[in-house]
């Protein structure tokens, strides 16, 4: 068959002079308005063919795609749609040639082909968005130049076609109808976005945007960027429904190395953020609404006022309709998804689906990604969804502790504590049925075994918060494993010990097994931990203990637990940082008070056989809480014992112990000595057995003064019944006092023939004394502090 386009032609559009080409081109489009006019459609395929063709040599490319662009025009913008795919395909693959000038006319070829498509060139946008995506990273500036115009005139199509526009195509092969008319004559389009006639499928392209987030080029960031921005401000698209599928790769062009890329990703990300927040608070609204028994009446819309989400305009939509008015109808077709139909009964977001556990699941795995900015990102959308769909997130609490603890810890404290707002947040989730109980508690204690104070505090909130939410059910996880927290107690900080003690004591209040358990294991623990035992960390756990739980039940506990040891150079460590604590410790004031007022005997007995361990200490509870004829005995049995340097260090604090304000009430007893006769018989007794120290002196201007206003009285009887029962008491103390002390002074003959033995071990037993001096002088040193007279 004889070809159409005749050599001379031919020959100028391979030419390399351009107004060679753009002659030949304009001579295609004369032959081709004629076939048009003649209705040739043989001609004018024939003419196309011929032209891609030509497309596939070397030398005639950028004429042949010059002369498409001169086809399109001759065939004006009704009949070029059934000529568009033939149109474009050649032009498509100059595109992707090496040669930067075909490129160039390729851009050029588009755009002029688009300009008298309009909405048919939307059939192809997905194919149009990629090489775009391509061109605006090409090397060569001429070509970015011309990419950048064909952009602007797709953006601007498809703000005025995306929505609405049909195929021409379609529309002949349709039969459904377009527009409804209301009863005020109004034109409504029906079909909606996904409609599969309408031109533009943005369920098509999605795939590849999402293909193209991945893009690192900045420019080609940039040109996404512009896209979602543009897309979204479509609201009848609804773009914000789609956003988990690019959502992280929106999340990533936060690291970018430049700054106007990031500045841009920070104002779309904030954007959306605002249109989710706008659809739930319509959502809310009309759910409200419906549950006060709305009627539904047109006041429903406009009480929103400011709650729409967007403007229904669709921005240039009018001006694009109004343009190609044969094909897109009246300015008022463009408009979909009205405020209100005519019933008033559809407000603008009420139906929009935002996929929030997508959303949530993106944010968790972007939250150790290392960069800050991602990061603080990250955490305000949690932050904020947190508000808007708590309901969404209790599945995701094991993963998100995982990697939200450790941000506590991070150096950034704006980061720090933007995580620690999310973290309390997620606190209050705990109560929803659908947390995983055992997965949770899984990952907060893994958490808890880290290094950094902040996270093992917040893991420790989180399993006092789990352990309350379900107390029975808390065990069933293996995780937990109390020696750790125990162990814990040790070396951690004070911030991290008062969580732990918490938790320990939240669980021992509805568990008695539990607590005696933990009791005995705390015991175990200042046992095997012999030389700290003095440290000051163990009565602040001690201190913190008795203020969680019942100090009364503590001490007795604790003093039970004592009874069957048999390391009695333990016991007598253990009863002095005891004893120490309750003398001086303000959290321990309730157990002074009752132990002072003889509320229960059985407390105080139990202790005393405790403090028996050491004699000094078993003579401070006894005045501490006025029992003072047992105490004149205990002063007594020092004559049968045999008092060393560390005896009479212990005397000489408990003296001074005595100025201090926990011995007031005592001091005030010293004024009726004929009520407590063995009270000043006790001092008298120990001021006895000190050696003449300023202690000594101290003790004796004391009893000086008292002296001085009273003198002596004999003991008054007393009911003959009351007499026998406490002498009985206090016999049954004593006698268990003189056993105990026994056992300690064949301890002391022990270690008395151990020293005897050669050199080495001599050295041995004098090292040891001397550290022990050390350790007791420190405590009477601190201890002396307390009184009120130095």
């Amino acid at each position: 068959m004889e070809s159409i386009i005749s050599p001379s032609i031919e020959k100028d559009l391979a030419n390399n002079i351009y107004e060679k080409r753009k002659a030949a081109a304009l001579a295609i489009e004369a032959i081709t308005r004629k076939a048009q006019a003649r209705g040739d459609a043989a001609t004018i395929t024939k003419i196309i063919s011929e032209l891609t063709y030509y497309t596939h040599g070397t030398g005639a490319k950028m004429g042949a795609i010059t002369a498409l662009a001169g086809v399109a025009v001759a065939l004006g913008p009704y009949v070029i749609a059934f000529y568009l795919e033939a149109l474009v395909r050649p032009i498509f693959v100059a595109f992707r040639d090496t040669n930067a000038r075909v490129r160039y006319y390729a851009c050029e070829s588009l755009y002029n082909i688009a300009k008298i498509a309009r909405g048919e060139i939307l059939l192809y946008f997905n194919e149009i968005f990629d090489i775009l995506c391509i061109l605006v990273t090409d090397t060569e500036l001429s070509v970015k130049n011309a990419a950048d115009l064909l952009d602007r005139l797709v953006k601007d199509i498809v703000c005025a076609k995306a929505v609405t526009y049909v195929s021409i195509l379609h529309k002949e092969s349709s039969d459904i109808s377009l527009y409804k008319v209301d009863s005020s004559g109004r034109a409504l389009q029906v079909n909606s976005p996904q409609n599969p006639q309408v031109a533009f499928s943005l369920v098509k392209f999605i795939p590849t945007l999402m293909e193209r987030m991945y893009a690192v080029d900045p420019f080609a960031r940039k040109f996404l960027l512009t896209w979602i921005d543009l897309l979204d401000d479509l609201p009848a698209l609804e773009l914000v429904t789609y956003m988990p599928t690019f959502f992280k790769g929106l999340l990533k062009f936060l690291d970018d190395s430049h700054q106007d890329v990031r500045i841009e990703t920070h104002k779309m990300l904030n954007n959306f953020l605002k249109e989710i927040k706008s659809i739930h608070q319509v959502k809310e609204h009309v759910k409200a609404m419906k549950e006060s028994g709305a009627s539904g009446e047109r006041s429903l819309g406009e009480s929103l006022g400011e709650l729409s989400v967007k403007d229904q305009d669709g921005g240039d939509q009018d001006g694009g309709a109004q343009e190609d008015g044969d094909q897109d109808g009246s300015d008022q077709d463009d408009r979909v998804s009205q405020a209100s139909y005519s019933d008033g009964s559809f407000i603008n977001g009420q139906d929009i689906y935002i996929d929030y556990p997508k959303l949530i699941e993106i944010l968790v795995d972007s939250l150790d990604s290392n960069n800050l900015e991602i990061e603080f990102t990250v955490l305000k959308w949690l932050e904020e969804l947190l508000q808007i769909a708590p309901d969404s997130f209790p599945k995701f609490l094991p993963r998100i502790l995982t990697l939200l603890l450790p941000t506590l810890s991070r150096d950034n404290f704006d980061l720090a504590t933007n995580a620690g707002a999310v973290d309390a947040a997620l606190r209050a989730l705990v109560g929803f049925e659908s947390v995983n109980l055992q997965a949770t508690i899984h990952a907060a204690f893994s958490q808890f075994m880290t290094e950094h104070d902040r996270t093992r505090v917040a893991a420790l909130e989180w399993l006092i918060v789990l352990h309350a939410q379900s107390p029975a059910r808390f065990f069933e996880s293996r995780a937990i494993r109390v020696g750790d927290l125990l162990r814990s107690l040790i070396d951690s900080s004070p911030d991290v010990i008062v969580k732990i003690l918490q938790l320990l004591s939240q669980i021992s209040e509805g568990d008695e097994q539990f607590f005696g358990e933990f009791i005995a294991d705390l015991i175990a623990l200042f046992k095997n931990d012999r030389l700290s035992l003095s440290n000051d960390k163990y009565e602040f756990i001690l201190r913190k203990l008795c203020q969680s739980l019942d100090s009364d039940k503590i001490y007795q506990t604790i003093a039970e637990g004592l009874s069957g040891e048999t390391n009695l150079d333990f016991l007598s460590r253990i009863i002095q940082m005891l004893n120490n604590t309750l003398v001086t410790a303000s959290e321990l004031a309730e157990l002074r008070r009752k132990l002072k007022a003889a509320d229960d005997w059985g407390v105080f007995s139990t202790l005393f056989k405790a403090w028996s361990h050491n004699a000094p200490l078993a003579l401070s509870l006894c005045l501490l809480t006025a029992n003072y004829e047992l105490a004149y005995l205990i002063v007594q049995c020092f004559a049968d014992m045999e008092v060393n340097f560390n005896m009479l260090t212990q005397l000489d604090i408990l003296v001074q112990l005595l100025e201090s304000p926990v011995f007031m009430k005592m001091r005030l007893q010293l004024l009726e000595p004929e009520k407590h006769p063995y009270l000043c018989k006790s001092l008298y007794g120990l001021l006895m057995l000190l050696p003449q120290t300023s202690t000594f002196t101290a003790l004796q201007n004391r009893l000086a003064v008292v002296n001085s206003l009273t003198s002596l009285a004999p003991v008054h009887p007393v009911a003959i019944t009351t007499v026998s029962m406490k002498r009985k008491r206090i016999n049954e103390l004593l006698e268990g006092f003189k056993v105990v002390q026994q056992q300690h002074e064949q301890l002391r003959l022990q270690a008395a023939k151990k020293a005897a033995r050669p050199r080495a071990h001599a050295h041995t037993s004098s090292v040891s004394t001397t550290v022990n001096h050390l350790n007791v002088h420190g405590v009477a040193m601190s201890l002396k502090s307390l009184n009120p007279a130095q």
